[in-house]
């Protein structure tokens, strides 16, 4: 039983969606379709999906159809200022849109420091990403590196009771804190 009601739910969205002046023909055929088609071997669901396409494909071609209409009423004599005034707006707009998108679009490089390439976290030192706390790198192993910030400059930056507590392994922290010893219970 639920299947049939799922089945005149889909026949009857493909009918709404179908043009007017196809809609009486196109149910009958489906409909008849999906009386014959089991006897057939075709499955209903395979029917209604062709129903759907049919559809769809229909309403598309009215559309299409329809704008082309358009189209023709607004190049013929009077209508065709308007045509070319939407045509002058959209253009304006556009270009509007594009210069808004340069201007606020950062196109300057970051120039990279030459202490740029270390070897454990090449992906890590991209400085288009550096001070961005979305960043992966930023978020995993410190503002500090993403920065390419020197050892004395990040002693100056982040604390030894910052790194303790953010859970840096004990290596990373005495890199910057050498007198650093973890306390073992």
């Amino acid at each position: 039983m639920r299947g049939v009601r799922r089945t005149e739910t889909l026949l009857a969205i493909c009918v709404a969606l179908t043009p007017r002046y196809l809609r009486a023909v196109r149910e009958e055929q489906w409909r008849a379709d999906l009386r014959d088609g089991p006897g057939l071997g075709i499955s209903p669901s395979s029917l209604i999906f062709g129903a759907i396409c049919s559809s769809v494909t229909a309403r598309f071609h009215e559309l299409l159809y329809r704008g082309s209409m358009l189209l023709s009423r607004f190049t013929k004599g009077d209508n065709m200022k308007l045509a070319l005034g939407m045509v002058g707006a959209a253009a304006v707009l556009m270009g509007g849109a594009i210069a808004g998108i340069q201007a606020s679009t950062n196109t300057e490089k970051v120039a990279a420091p030459p202490s740029m390439g270390d070897a454990s976290h090449p992906e890590c030192y991209d400085a288009a990403k550096m001070n961005d706390p979305n960043d992966f790198c930023y978020q995993t192993i410190g503002p500090w590196n993403s920065r390419l910030l020197s050892d004395d400059e990040v002693r100056s930056v982040v604390s030894l009771d910052q790194m303790i507590s953010a859970g840096h392994p004990t290596d990373q922290i005495q890199r910057y804190y050498p007198e650093y010893q973890p306390v073992t219970k």
